[in-house]
């Protein structure tokens, strides 16, 4: 029987309409299809080639887990487990990558991990680094900062220069990488509709030279495009850690923001953007395949955390030194630490369970490398500067002291981002209070009152 013939002129005329409708629609697509793989191929996709500069590493083994297995799952099945990727937000030049984010999806936790690298991390370059770089510029570094990398080589050779010193410090292998401009921030600010954010106090900075020209009020507003760029730049005094404090604050305002229901009209916009001003070496397939990750992931399980290290001024240089021996328990905690994953079991990814904490007792932790801001809610005239001596004669180092201008309070308040970290404090005042509050600039913040 031949279902396409038929001897009603009427059904056969509806027939042809319809055949055509479905091959026009299914041109459109294609049409459609094609350009949208064409242009991401053409704008966006940076095809994972490197740059000019071709590097031969030397060999290297990725973090080994206490276990003695590869923390670096290479197995399909494993694999689809874990993804690390590095978020770049370059400067107002486009050569400096001022902003160093490493974003850990894990579905087998359920868990989105964001790792701060500070922009003035100490980096020594590596034998084939030099080599590399000389044989194609003439010259070469020993050391730099990791944001100035790109500088000297190129944005284009990102993978073989910035993203290999990321996979030293840390031991982990970078799946892809995401570089993204300023101008593309401002956009996607603007294309979203701005984020609201509670800003922590006044920022008010003037650079004649760069053309910068900062003044935000503290308080909660929607920032477009133009203020978030300059609220993400602001730098007060000469800490990279403080400033990344308030990024996070963004960072998670910005999620929330891009998470809602209401993002789904922005997407048009959210495109042009994209194939504009964003460069990735993930390929069309992956980045489909990352939608698999985000659908598992609640907002509320994203954790911020910056690698081990302290700031210092070396040679009248402000430098970021990561602290390698802490570095192995901080990745093993942050990328690995509830996944369990055994070469000799022969589990399915559905029998994988979470590791069953161990009980711990409870103990005063003492860190002296918190960043504490002390202000004075008493009527005693230096009472914020008597205590900051009294903190740094215990070797805690102080960042910032003043006046409280807020709300009354009763006593005096600890207050801290994570609660163990307040207890070390309590000795040195009269019955204070311990109030987390993860809103802060700083690790801790005392409010003086008198008792």
């Amino acid at each position: 029987m031949n279902f396409f013939k038929s001897s009603d002129p009427k059904k056969s005329q509806l027939l042809g309409i319809f055949l055509k409708s479905v091959l026009g629609t299914t041109l459109f697509c294609t049409i459609i299809l094609g350009g949208v793989v064409w242009a991401y191929q053409s704008y966006i996709y940076t095809n994972n080639s490197g740059g000019d500069i071709q590097v031969a590493h030397e060999d290297f083994s990725y973090y080994k887990n206490e276990d003695g297995e590869s923390a670096i799952l290479a197995d399909e099945e494993e694999q689809a487990l874990n993804k690390t990727v590095a978020v770049f937000g370059t400067d107002a030049d486009g050569y400096r990558t001022d902003t160093i984010i490493i974003v850990n999806l894990n579905t087998a936790t359920n868990e989105i991990k964001m790792v701060n690298i500070p922009r003035d991390t100490k980096v020594s370059w590596t034998d084939a680094q030099r080599e590399a770089m000389t044989a194609a510029r003439g010259y070469s570094m020993v050391e730099s900062k990791i944001n100035e990398m790109t500088a000297y080589v190129g944005i284009d050779n990102i993978r073989d220069f910035t993203i290999r010193q990321i996979e030293l410090i840390l031991g982990v292998k970078i799946d892809n990488y995401v570089v993204i401009s300023t101008s593309a921030f401002r956009d996607i600010v603007d294309a979203i509709g701005g984020v609201e954010v509670d800003v922590p106090f006044n920022m008010r900075y003037t650079d004649n030279y760069q053309g910068l020209y900062i003044n935000i009020s503290a308080g909660l507003q929607v920032l477009d495009g133009e203020n978030a760029e300059k609220y993400m730049r602001y730098r007060a005094g000469n800490s990279d850690l403080d400033r990344m404090g308030w990024q996070q604050l963004f960072i998670e305002a910005f999620i929330d923001k891009v998470l809602s229901p209401s993002i789904i009209t922005k997407i048009p916009e959210l495109v042009s953007v994209m194939f504009n001003s964003v460069k990735t070496d993930a390929s069309l397939a992956e980045v489909f395949s990352y939608y698999d990750y985000i659908t598992y992931f609640d907002p509320d399980n994203i954790a911020f955390s910056v690698i081990p290290g302290e700031a210092l001024y070396i040679g009248g240089v402000s430098y970021f030194i990561p602290d390698m021996n802490s570095m192995a328990d901080f990745v093993n905690e942050t990328f690995y630490s509830r996944l369990i994953v055994s070469k000799d079991d022969n589990t399915s990814e559905e029998e994988i369970e979470e590791e069953e904490p161990e009980e711990i007792e409870p103990e005063i932790i003492i860190n002296t490398d918190l960043t504490i801001q002390v202000l004075n809610a008493t009527n005693v005239s230096g009472a914020a500067s008597t205590h900051k001596s009294i903190l740094e004669d215990a070797g805690y180092a102080v960042a910032n002291i003043g006046n409280y201008t807020g709300a009354s309070i009763s006593t005096t308040q600890i207050r801290v981002q994570e609660y163990a970290n307040g207890e070390q404090f309590v000795e040195f005042f009269t019955n204070p209070e311990i109030i987390e509050d993860q809103n802060l600039v700083y690790d801790v913040q005392i409010l003086l009152k008198e008792n």
